[in-house]
């Protein structure tokens, strides 16, 4: 018997416990364990949690199903005091393009703010129909936006569409990548997205035979207004900073890394995360 583990690297590893034919491939502790047999297992490392917020966020919440047939799915976050229509932000989360979830503790907890503090609706899309909320939004103020590999999601959807159909793009540490190291991937990383975890990602997500080269790493900026939320210690932050466009926006956060804005309790990360809100809610409110 032979169990597989992998070291910091990612390269397997056969100890004597488990089958050969569970071998695992590639692997991100804690997230995801993907076998050579084709079997993906992730762990619940972070909570799921009902659509439901306190009532001083003074915001109602509900999931809708998007699409039966695909099951797709979003939370929808609904401030209840405006009276006028809101400005709609289309929200994809994090997670490498493998893990994560709209229902995620850490995901809810700072969208419900932020649809509180920016006064917008924000459908935050599961990438796996009701339309209770569509009546209060204002759909000539589209926003689309997402942090991480939600970042990347958000900006390749926005060039897909007219730039009148979208008024801005809002990227958090968007995930993109190329072969040749920048200098941030090369230091050593205070933050919850490490190298080797990224090239995982990438590995994963990439079609059979390309590399990090690949368009889907590094889409162009779209003719609409972006803002690029950069963490000062994220291994992304080159990357984020050479993002260039006629009308991109970059505000760096210094002294934290990548994710603080969800993962990172902090009381730095804390205040980061506020100042990170309320440059959003001016974005939107434009």
């Amino acid at each position: 018997m032979a169990t597989i583990s992998l070291e910091q690297n990612l390269s397997p590893r056969i100890t004597p416990e488990e089958p050969q034919q569970r071998i695992v491939t590639v692997e991100i502790p804690g997230l995801i364990r993907v076998f050579k047999d084709g079997h993906v297992e992730r762990p619940h490392l972070v909570p799921c949690v009902p659509p439901s917020l306190p009532p001083e966020h003074g915001v109602t919440c509900g999931d809708a199903t998007i699409d039966e047939r695909t099951s797709v799915w979003a939370r929808i976050y609904l401030p209840r005091a405006a009276p006028q229509l809101l400005p709609l932000l289309v929200y994809f989360h994090g997670g490498g393009f493998c893990v994560g979830s709209a229902s995620w503790a850490c995901y809810h907890q700072f969208l419900g703010k932020l649809a509180s503090a920016a006064n917008c609706v924000v459908v935050s899309a599961e990438e796996e129909g009701s339309s209770w909320w569509a009546s209060r939004c204002d759909f000539k103020r589209i926003f689309l936006g997402g942090d991480s590999a939600g970042g990347n999601i958000a900006c390749h959807v926005a060039l897909r569409q007219r730039p009148a159909e979208v008024r801005g793009l809002i990227l958090i540490q968007p995930f993109f990548g190329g072969e040749e190291r920048t200098a941030s991937e090369r230091q050593a990383s205070g933050s919850a997205l490490t190298l080797a975890a990224a090239d995982a990602y990438w590995r994963m997500a990439l079609p059979e035979g390309a590399n990090r080269d690949h368009p889907w790493c590094n889409p162009a900026a779209p003719d609409v207004d972006v803002l690029v939320c950069v963490s000062g210690m994220d291994i992304l932050r080159d990357r984020n900073l050479e993002f260039r466009g006629r009308r991109v926006e970059r505000v760096v956060y210094e002294g934290v890394g990548h994710a603080f804005q969800i993962l990172d309790r902090s009381p730095l990360a804390q205040i980061r995360a506020r100042h990170m809100i309320c440059r959003i809610k001016d974005f939107v409110a434009m």
